[in-house]
């Protein structure tokens, strides 16, 4: 549960995550279960998986729905600020060695 230290936004949401793993355990009956003791980190990436799962006949409240919609724009938002690595193509080209002439 929120931890000493944190800012009320902070301990809501966490509140809210919180909530939203425990009825995605209970309604999609996950093996294992989403920890809700994990860091906040560890259990977004959790919550993102779990949203993966769903199914358009799983029901679960508006509040968790909300909660992974959240999520759902965090991740968005977060992929596009993200710095895109490129790699640069370079050409392999292969030497070809040519066959040596055999003296007997």
């Amino acid at each position: 549960m929120p931890k000493k230290g944190k800012n009320n936004r902070e301990k809501i949401m966490l509140e809210e995550m919180v909530n939203a793993a425990n009825e995605l355990n209970s309604a999609l009956g996950l093996e294992p279960e989403i920890d809700v003791e994990l860091p906040i980190d560890k259990l977004l990436e959790k919550l993102k998986e779990a949203a993966n799962l769903l199914m358009e006949d799983d029901e679960l409240s508006e509040k968790t729905m909300d909660m992974l919609n959240k999520l759902s724009q965090i991740s968005e938002e977060e992929e596009s600020t993200k710095p895109k690595l490129l790699r640069k193509e370079v050409k392999k080209t292969r030497k070809v060695k040519k066959p040596r002439k055999l003296t007997i």
